[in-house]
């Protein structure tokens, strides 16, 4: 995955601290706006399985 490409990335090479950043944030950006996206169907979601009718 691109986290693991990452951590290779910084065993090979000297370490760019603000280029390594970058990349994490760059990877996470997906993963927060589905995040933002999906929030109010998971909070749905769950609280329907948690509420009895």
């Amino acid at each position: 995955t691109f986290q693991l490409t990452l951590m290779e990335f910084v065993k090979l090479h000297r370490i760019d601290w603000g280029a390594l950043t970058a990349a994490m944030v760059i990877g996470m950006a997906p993963v927060l706006f589905f995040l933002v996206v999906a929030q109010r169907y998971l909070i749905a979601g769950l609280l329907g399985g948690a509420i009895k009718r």
